[in-house]
């Protein structure tokens, strides 16, 4: 402090003058790149968007042997595509461009890994992203099924939702994990790709819970009368 008053001492009347004319414009730029930061994190929330999934079917989910699904919504023979979806909104401020919805590759594994590891009836052949079930000399197979879906745009408070169909894959290891009487259901994750208006991009991944309802089951003679239920439930986080 003793030195800078000195050196205060020794300048000019117009030396000090310049000085605090330096230091009041590094602080007036230093305020306009505070201003301007703020500014651009408004206009970045004003065109951010935010996509959310919701589960609002009330479906029952059958089966009548080893192989097979039907549901409560659909003929009984429509079982490549089944109509169980998400209902998908974007609720942020803008509007999401090049939109990708991509189901992980470790979703299958995890419940095919997980359904080996605690039932003493079940195995899982896993082929790619196809599992191959087998119980009592029978095997059931998963189809194989597109895991990325894309759309040009979502817009913003949209009321009548986008659709995210469930694999069916995933629909058949829940229905063993049921018939198993396991106690708890994997997860499954939904990454989701998208950019604003201005281009940034932005990553989501959506956790979805099983939380199944209502269940019926029977099984006969090395699953001769291998049939039974289920009421469907998921949530999103």
């Amino acid at each position: 402090m003793k030195i800078l008053k000195a050196f205060m001492k020794k300048l000019s009347t117009d030396n000090k003058i310049n000085i605090i004319g330096h230091c009041l414009t590094l602080i007036s730029l230093l305020l306009i790149f505070f201003t301007l930061v703020e500014m651009q994190t408004q206009r970045n929330a004003a065109y951010m968007p935010y996509i959310v999934a919701e589960f609002n079917d009330t479906v029952k989910m059958s089966w009548n042997g080893i192989d097979g699904l039907s549901f409560s919504n659909a003929p009984e023979y429509d079982n490549i595509h089944p109509p169980i979806y998400f209902d998908v909104y974007n609720i942020g401020d803008g509007i999401a461009k090049n939109v990708q919805f991509q189901w992980m590759d470790n979703n299958i594994v995890r419940l095919s890994e997980y359904i080996n590891d605690n039932s003493t009836d079940f195995h899982v052949n896993l082929g790619g992203q196809m599992p191959r079930i087998s119980a009592y000399g029978i095997e059931a197979s998963g189809k194989v099924f597109e895991r990325n879906l894309n759309y040009s745009f979502l817009s913003t408070g949209n009321y009548e939702p986008y659709k995210i169909n469930v694999p069916y894959n995933y629909l058949l290891c829940y229905k063993f994990m049921q018939v198993a009487s396991l106690d708890e259901y994997p997860e499954i994750h939904l990454k989701v790709s998208y950019e604003d208006i201005q281009g940034k991009a932005y990553e989501q991944i959506l956790v979805i819970n099983w939380n199944p309802g209502l269940y019926a089951y029977s099984n006969g003679h090395n699953g001769e009368d291998f049939s039974g239920y289920v009421d469907i439930g998921f949530t999103v986080n």
